[in-house]
């Protein structure tokens, strides 16, 4: 009879947690700006990109997290940041990338842009070995299309305006983010929203704290490969008081690579992850993609759209614990940071999708799947030895003392016995038919291929009052380029336009001189799902969920 009144009272709780979920999300929408504004920022090899993919940007990152960007078709209809995009000599994202700048300078057009006194002083110069027929002089850059929304609109003092990047536009943000709290004094006549004003939406960010493929290699610190001109080890700031989620897809390469590289499993799924993964999030983005059913990796856009707007309002009502099962919720000073849950390991989807085309063609069962279910399990667990998921806020570069994860390690072996017997139980349900059918596998090939294929556009109206900006810039850019920012990236320690550390839940960071120190328990009260409030108040100390990005069958990895 207890356990029977245990089990009723869990149901009621869960029950009253959905409906708290629902009202909070129902009430908070209509709250408090007279307009809603989103700009988007794209990824490597989309300098122009369509109107569609942004379009897609705002549908699966921003309307999520802020609903009210729906009511208001200046938010819908995203002003695009054409820059560069460009990743020399990377030629996995198209061709062209051997005569485009290389990745600090196409960061720096996403931010400054290459025209006027910003581009002129702070965007990137002729690149080395020169520029491809995408190569422009009149790229605006983040700061000025943010100033000519925002000047553009007398209401602009109760306006909202939602930043969105995806990939290295998400570089482009958080790096724009890391030095917001100085523009003010860097450019006294740039008129800019207030940090209350503001909110940024990132999705698969290569400096996602823990994570992300660019901040993973700053063991020593930041630092910037030769020749190469890529800078690493500077991750996204949590305490510069901006409403921030950070989307990712467990296993996404770029945004969710092992901290412990010796696990050279984790490292080639990872890979796998960068081509079958990364490239999803915004899609579907075209006819094409439309007509293939092409979506996120491992769910409908529906459930992903959804996922995301029920883990947001969880969050930030204080209950990462409501967040749905298929998302890992954290909160981390200012960001919120969801992160998906991967059903089907990568590196295996070019073997299902195989046996999934040959068994249509044939009418034969599909041979791959019981197999790929039988070890599947078995991988996981390995895989998560190269991760410590503990708090994704939390600067990790690679850790090479330890060969894996030693907490993992303490229990791998009852985790290897429970994810055999789910292997096996996998198996035998897929021979037997009582297993569910799955779902069909998205073409991994197309999608890897879809990297090097950029959704290309004529490039985008400028915007001319963005022409105007005359401010006289400083003497010296060395508190604002990319290449410039310091930060020390060991395990512990959070970073932006200056050095700064973590120790027992409290923030220290410098940026130009000033200050900022805050600290106690993390839980972000005063952060509603639409109206962002200014940070006075941010944490260095982590709050989550319970749920560990995996499978979300039994064999989830823990």
């Amino acid at each position: 009879m207890r356990r029977l009144m245990g089990s009723f009272a869990v149901v009621i709780t869960v029950l009253l947690g959905s409906i708290l979920l629902v009202l909070t999300s129902t009430f908070l929408i209509p709250v408090g700006w007279a307009a809603e504004y989103s700009i988007a920022v794209p990824g490597t090899g989309n300098p122009t990109p369509t109107t569609e993919f942004t379009n897609r940007e705002v549908s699966n990152f921003v309307i999520p997290v802020n609903p009210a960007c729906a009511l208001y078709v200046s938010c819908t209809t995203p002003q695009q940041v054409d820059y560069y995009a460009s990743f020399w000599p990377i030629v996995l994202f198209g061709a062209d990338q051997w005569q485009q700048p290389t990745w600090n300078d196409s960061v720096n057009s996403g931010i400054y842009g290459t025209n006027g006194v910003l581009g002129s002083a702070y965007g990137p110069k002729a690149p080395p070995f020169g520029l491809g027929p995408e190569g422009s002089s009149n790229y605006y850059g983040l700061i000025q299309t943010l100033n000519f929304a925002y000047t553009a609109d007398p209401t602009r003092a109760t306006d909202h305006f939602n930043v969105t990047g995806y990939s290295q536009g998400a570089t482009v943000a958080s790096y724009f983010k890391n030095i917001y709290p100085n523009l003010a004094t860097q450019f006294p006549n740039i008129q800019l929203p207030a940090a209350s004003q503001l909110q940024f939406e990132f999705a698969a960010n290569p400096q996602r704290p823990n994570g992300g493929i660019f901040v993973r290699p700053g063991v020593f610190g930041p630092w910037t490969l030769p020749i190469v001109d890529a800078t690493f080890g500077i991750p996204a700031r949590t305490d510069v008081g901006i409403k921030t989620t950070d989307i990712v897809i467990q296993y996404d390469g770029v945004s969710d690579f092992p901290a412990y590289p010796l696990n050279a499993l984790a490292d080639i799924n990872a890979l796998a992850g960068l081509l079958f993964i990364h490239p999803t999030y915004p899609t579907p983005h075209s006819p094409q993609q439309v007509a293939d059913g092409t979506h996120p990796y491992g769910y409908s856009v529906t459930d992903f759209q959804n996922d995301i707007a029920l883990a947001q309002v969880a969050s930030d009502s204080g209950h990462p614990e409501l967040c749905p099962s298929a998302v890992n919720c954290q909160v981390h000073g200012d960001t919120t940071y969801l992160t998906f849950n991967t059903v089907d390991l990568p590196m295996l989807a070019p073997f299902r999708y195989i046996g999934e085309q040959i068994s249509s063609k044939t009418g034969l069962p599909d041979f791959v799947r019981p197999f790929a279910d039988l070890i599947q399990p078995d991988l996981k667990v390995l895989i998560e030895t190269g991760y410590d998921r503990s708090d994704y806020g939390k600067p990790m570069p690679f850790q090479f003392i330890v060969p894996l994860n030693p907490a993992k390690v303490l229990t791998l072996a009852p985790d290897l016995i429970n994810s055999t017997i789910q292997g096996i139980q996998d198996f035998v349900g897929d021979i037997t038919g009582t297993r569910p059918p799955a779902l069909p596998t998205q073409d991994p090939f197309a999608t890897a291929v879809s990297l090097g294929t950029p959704a290309a556009a004529v490039p985008s109206p400028l915007a001319p009052h963005a022409a105007t900006i005359t401010t006289a810039p400083p003497a010296s850019k060395l508190t604002l380029a990319p290449k410039a920012l310091t930060a020390t990236a060991p395990s512990g320690t959070t970073s932006g336009t200056a050095s700064g550390s973590t120790t027992s839940g409290v923030t220290s960071q410098t940026a130009s001189g000033t200050t900022l120190s805050v600290g106690g328990k993390a839980k972000l009260t005063s952060v509603t799902a639409v109206a962002p409030k200014s940070g006075s108040t941010t944490s260095g100390s982590t709050s989550s969920s319970s749920t560990t990005p995996g499978s979300k069958s039994a064999s989830t990895a823990k």
